[in-house]
């Protein structure tokens, strides 16, 4: 079965982009070397003219509360409310349900409205490919990209299962996801063919009833990313025992990678914001500044890129919209091999 490598993807997206960067018609990309990121710059609005909020913005996190997209959308209210990035007022909603389809048809709903702003994740691609919605990914404006994921496996540390092949032994063994075509899906998948078990994978909605779930002894395992359980592994509740990347993470050097198990599988998960569709450009410039400044705070790096384990990345409109077109590639023929679409 073809490799999946969402960073491998994302540092060949890195190349890509600066050899075409004269050709886009976003804003302009400058690749750099810190951290692993790469970072684009705003460019002018073309009209001369700054759009100011009329009224409160929603930040949507498509997930319920205490999930990946809920973290990374509070942690963003607050540091530009602590650090007065915009005078803008901003207010997280939950819209979660339907891997993620209730938020994306919510935000859909407001096309032309700037004051929506959406976190997008890779049931942004998958959701659309796997269901007749009447949008995709296209449907919306691509604002920024923000970080790259790591997806792991974590099981409780009272179970005693140390490594992906103590959890594959486990009678009955379950693993919790988000959804069905998602990452933890497809891991899932690949995860049975290489031991040539059946492993009970349970979907869930969110992040959040992953880990009320694990908590509660009613699943086995759960495949999510470093930052929806950090602090679970931190106290002892929980143990990751694999993470599918191609090094060991920054974060936690302790946990082996999949591949150094015997697992030939690397993916993860890309964290970014977008807006609805046909808004103008000088609402769109109001977004790339505003990430800008996010992503050039010492406060996002520490408080949620380093805090929560997730690699730095950073891309602005039509280098993001390029990204996401690889990606939408790339789930589908995983999801065409999976038998799903």
């Amino acid at each position: 079965m073809k490799r999946l490598s969402i960073l491998a993807l994302a540092l060949a997206m890195m190349f890509n982009l600066m050899a075409c960067s004269s050709n886009t018609s976003g804003p302009e990309s400058n690749s750099g070397s810190n951290g692993g990121s790469s970072t684009s710059e705003p460019s002018s609005s073309g009209n001369g003219e700054e759009w100011k909020p009329s009224r409160t913005i929603e930040l949507v996190a498509c997930y319920a509360a205490g999930g990946g997209h809920d973290i990374l959308l509070r942690t963003m209210q607050k540091i530009i409310a602590d650090e007065n990035l915009s005078s803008a007022n901003f207010n997280v909603v939950n819209k979660d349900g339907g891997s993620g389809a209730i938020g994306m048809a919510y935000v859909d709903g407001h096309a032309g409205d700037p004051h929506y702003l959406m976190c997008t994740t890779s049931s942004f691609t998958t959701t659309p490919l796997q269901t007749d919605l009447g949008f995709n990914y296209e449907d919306f404006t691509p604002i920024a990209l923000l970080g790259l994921d790591p997806s792991i496996i974590v099981v409780r540390t009272d179970s005693g299962i140390t490594n992906l092949d103590e959890l594959l032994e486990t009678p009955d063994v379950s693993l919790g996801g988000t959804g069905v075509g998602t990452i933890d899906y497809i891991i899932t998948n690949k995860l049975n063919e290489a031991k040539g078990v059946e492993i009970n994978y349970i979907p869930y909605n969110g992040d959040g009833e992953q880990v009320t779930a694990l908590l509660g002894n009613q699943v086995t395992s759960i495949c999510c990313n470093y930052n929806t359980v950090s602090e679970y592994i931190n106290n002892g509740d929980f143990t990751c025992i694999a993470t599918f990347t191609p090094e060991r993470l920054d974060a936690n050097p302790d946990i082996a990678t999949a591949k150094e198990q015997g697992y030939d599988i690397e993916m993860s998960l890309y964290r970014g914001v977008c807006a609805a569709a046909d808004i103008t450009e000088s609402e769109k410039q109001f977004y790339y500044e505003l990430m800008t400044k996010v992503n050039e705070s010492e406060a996002w790096h520490n408080d949620y890129l380093e805090a929560n384990g997730v690699e730095p990345y950073f891309l602005l409109g039509d280098d993001f919209k390029a990204y996401l077109d690889e990606v939408n590639e790339e789930f589908t023929v995983a999801l065409q091999e999976a038998g799903l679409i």
